[in-house]
């Protein structure tokens, strides 16, 4: 049986387990409890076993539930380092024609993910041996040389912001680095964003590509 489940679950279940019930987990995220309970219902419904302990108190997650505490500790963190990607960029893109959502022409992310990995197979995660610091300054540098102006750079979370302006219209892409350590070893991400049109011509990707290129050629 397939379950159906929405960020909101995710976030249920992870409020219920991390505050000791429904009452608490409710403040939280804002539902009344009654909303709570029968948005437990239905997702119990859905999964087609329990996900908690009937009449234990505070209320436990059951193994089914622990489950999906597994994924939601999982998931949610990146969700939330999605999110703020950009950051400081995100005030200056009020009046933008173009989101900061990561789909395109009715597709999922997923499916957007496909079709980038097909068209541009090299843009992936950089790896790199360079401390998180070293990899943050290191991005800084890149993308000043590369003509950007950056509009902010926050070491602690590991993100770098900036703007690039084309030459003759003036028109703006939006640039953010995420930047974090997994191991021994960095983890660099970019993307990059035009704020008009329906079409950038692959000039985002051949950027990322540029980034990707002048960040290894400083050496390791």
């Amino acid at each position: 049986m397939k379950i159906y489940l929405e960020l909101r679950h995710l976030r249920t279940i992870k409020a219920i387990h991390d505050y000791g019930g429904v009452a608490n987990a409710s403040e939280i995220l804002n539902l009344t409890q009654s909303a709570l309970s029968h948005q437990i219902k239905l997702l119990e419904e859905n999964a087609g076993v329990p996900l908690f302990i009937k009449n234990a108190k505070p209320l436990k997650l059951s193994a089914a539930g622990q489950k999906l505490l597994k994924l939601a500790e999982s998931i949610l963190p990146e969700v939330i380092s999605i999110q703020n990607e950009f950051d400081e960029i995100k005030k200056r893109r009020v009046h933008a024609a173009n989101d900061l959502v990561y789909a395109a022409n009715n597709l999922s992310a997923e499916e957007t993910g496909e079709l980038q990995d097909a068209a541009y197979p090299n843009l992936t995660t950089l790896l790199t041996s360079r401390t998180l610091t070293e990899s943050v300054e290191r991005t800084e540098s890149v993308l000043r040389n590369m003509g950007l102006e950056i509009i902010q750079v926050n070491a602690d979370a590991g993100l770098v912001e900036a703007t690039a302006t084309t030459y003759w219209f003036e028109f703006k892409d939006d640039v953010a680095v995420r930047i974090r350590s997994e191991g021994e070893q960095t983890l660099v991400d970019v993307r990059s964003v035009s704020r008009v049109g329906q079409s950038d011509l692959g000039v985002n990707a051949a950027r990322i590509a540029t980034f990707l290129q002048q960040f290894q050629d400083g050496g390791e």
